[in-house]
């Protein structure tokens, strides 16, 4: 009875402390967001393609996102299901219709989306980091540390505040789960858990279309250590299933991707032989199979990041000073959101959990410890995702997960009750400097984005521009182009897809020649009405900037259209300034029939000069240029009628005007 009593009262207390982290680690993400929102303005603006990501949760809360939606790349539009993920976006409007039908005082979507956001990623992934701490090492104590380590690191805070709507939060904490569950899989070979984790790491891929990245891992796991058929089976049969069931995952065809097709051969292999034997040929269908999927509708899609992440390797991760060297894909792609991990990053990051790699590396070649399969598991993705993360940042997402598990080994590795009270108290220091140093950095975790200007610019093409006005402009201000500013834009974020690629390339390349006119056919052929400049974009000439991803050499830039779009704009014809603010220039684009109705005026305009009525050419040119304002000759003719009008200082400043436009 007393045994049972304290099993229920420590059951009470770990579930206590459970709560109390959870709720530690919810206030830090909260007040994050909300110093961020205090110093850049409320509501604080989602950026890039979280913006348009937003616009579709708000779509499902009426349900209404549509099968075709004309908004985004516009003309042809896109079907979301099939160019973006859509899965949280959905989940957290059914969510928020619930709570408003039980509760009339709920805050806007806006506001309900942030405060839930850490809640979901807490309440889902807390309870998973204890589970595979306690099953791991029989202790609560070392099951509530790495639970409380993941709650408060860096890494796992920085990418889940709820500042922007990011398809990794929603995949993320499902993906923690599944990892509990594949470890305790591993470790007490019962084949319903491989099912239960293979469902939700395919729930995750379908939140987020990154998460392949994992399963890259994982097959290549398998392929190296000898799995059981069953399990790889039951690993692999219901991801399969989702690749089938979710849109977006069955329009890019990721039932041929590597890893779904790798794990099936290693099934089929595993049912039918073992040994040496078994190992040649898992690796020798990874082999093939890698060869077969580049060149399959998935490959297709994703290998521009295969490209990427093969051009880091050849140029030992530093990007190359001459463009040449690259290809445009691979230009546009190595920017700053995926650029590269310096040494002090990876010391800042994962200092502690690489010095316990190391001793665990150590112990390793000095005892000669076996190790447990999903020992060998964590090792594994550990020090794959730390290689990673030196190509490609964004992947700390993946690395520190890992990277606190290896507690779980370090743990298991040491065995006098001294030894674990000392590594205890190492852990509980290191998870108090985690705390204290992910605190001090909430004033540096907000976006790199001109708030100020962007929620200006947006206001303005709200109040500014008709409602059927397509909007020109880098991929980078759609998102919030289209959520706050309410209109279509040209071109959109989500490069999977190669005519998107290819629509980008293209609007760089005119921007960067010489003339006006083949940008302006660009623009027109796509029916933009409105292009908006991002000041800089003639004179950075850094690595990351648009003129390296075109080629374009130091001396030559200043040649260029895109030269003519800063400043003072001389020499645009058919492009014209009606607002500008501190990092951005808005221009109005004339229209063909807006041409031709100018160029009618500016006949009756001559036949008015011609006949020697000055005054009537003189409102004939003007209302031409109202039409056209960069309409040379119009703007030379109208100093003559001038001229001829006696106001000879008028006429000088037209003609003077007229002479800076340049011919195209």
């Amino acid at each position: 009875m007393f045994m049972a009593n304290f099993k229920f009262i420590k059951m009470f207390c770990v579930a206590g402390l459970l709560l109390v982290i959870i709720g530690m680690a919810y206030h830090l993400r909260v007040s994050t967001w909300r110093m961020q929102e205090k110093e850049f303005g409320k509501p604080l603006m989602f950026t890039l393609e979280s913006a348009l990501l937003f616009r579709y949760a708000n779509l499902a809360l009426q349900d209404a996102i549509p099968d075709h939606d004309s908004v985004v790349e516009y003309p042809a539009g896109v079907n979301p299901a099939h160019y973006f993920s859509l899965g949280g976006e959905i989940f957290f409007a059914k969510i928020y219709k619930i709570c408003a039908s039980l509760w009339k005082g709920i805050p806007d979507f806006e506001r309900f989306y942030r405060y839930a956001l850490p809640a979901y990623f807490l309440i889902l992934s807390v309870p998973a980091l204890f589970f595979i701490g306690y099953t791991c090492t029989s202790s609560s104590a070392m099951g509530l540390l790495l639970a409380c380590w993941y709650a408060v690191a860096l890494p796992a805070v920085i990418r889940s505040t709820g500042q922007e709507f990011m398809r990794e939060n929603f995949a993320l904490p499902i993906l923690c789960v599944h990892i509990a569950f594949f470890i305790y899989a591993l470790k007490e070979g019962k084949r319903s858990l491989f099912w239960l984790s293979g469902l939700l790491v395919g729930l995750a891929w379908w939140m987020w279309d990154m998460t392949h990245m994992y399963l890259y891992v994982l097959a290549i796991f398998m392929v190296f250590w000898q799995i059981r058929w069953r399990w790889c089976l039951a690993v692999i049969v219901p991801v399969i299933v989702i690749t089938l069931v979710n849109p977006y995952l069955r329009f890019h065809h990721a039932y041929t991707s590597v890893p779904v097709l790798v794990i099936s051969a290693t099934t089929l292999i595993n049912r039918y032989f073992d040994g040496k034997k078994a190992v040649l040929l898992r690796a020798f269908s990874f082999v093939m199979l890698c060869a077969v999927s580049y060149y399959s509708g998935y490959g297709s899609d994703y290998n521009h990041f295969s490209e990427l992440i093969f051009a880091k390797l050849r140029f030992f991760n530093t990007k190359p000073l001459d463009p040449l060297l690259l290809s445009f894909n691979v230009r546009v792609l190595w920017a700053p959101a995926l650029h590269s991990a310096t040494f002090s990053d990876i010391l800042k990051n994962f200092g502690c959990v690489l010095s316990i790699f190391v001793i665990i590396i150590l112990l390793i070649f000095r005892k000669k410890t076996s190790y447990q399969l999903f020992e060998k598991y964590i090792l594994w993705f550990f020090a794959v995702f730390l290689l990673f993360y030196v190509l490609f940042v964004r992947v700390h997402v993946f690395t520190i997960i890992f990277g606190i598990l290896l507690a779980v080994i370090f743990w298991r590795n040491t065995s006098t009750r001294v030894a674990k009270a000392c590594v205890f108290v190492f852990f509980v220091l290191v998870v108090s400097g985690e705390y204290t140093r992910t605190l001090a950095q909430r004033p540096y975790m907000g976006r790199d984005a001109e708030y100020s200007s962007l929620r200006e610019l947006t206001q303005w093409i709200n109040d500014n521009t008709d409602r059927t006005d397509p909007i020109l402009a880098s991929y980078n201000l759609a998102g919030p182009i289209v959520l706050y500013g309410k209109r279509s834009v040209i071109l959109q974020p989500k490069f999977e897809k190669s005519g998107t690629r290819e629509k980008y390339h293209k609007f760089l390349e005119t921007l960067f020649l010489n003339s006006e006119e083949p940008f302006y056919n660009f623009s027109q052929t796509h029916g933009a009405r409105y292009f908006v400049y991002e000041k800089g974009f003639s004179w950075n000439k850094s690595v990351y900037a648009p003129a390296y991803c075109m080629a374009i050499s130091s001396d030559s830039i200043s040649e260029t259209l895109a030269a003519r779009f800063e400043g003072s704009h001389p020499g645009l014809h058919k492009f014209y300034p009606v607002y500008e603010n501190f990092s951005f220039t808005v221009f109005r684009i004339v229209s063909s029939e807006e041409e031709s109705a100018a160029r009618a005026c500016f006949d009756k305009a001559e036949r008015y000069l011609t006949e020697n009525q000055p005054e009537e050419a003189e409102t004939m040119y003007r209302r031409a240029l109202a039409l056209f304002p960069g309409f040379r000759e119009a703007r030379l003719k109208l100093g003559t009628s001038l001229w001829i009008q006696g106001m000879k200082e008028e006429a000088h400043k037209q003609w003077e005007i007229g002479r800076r436009l340049v011919v195209n």
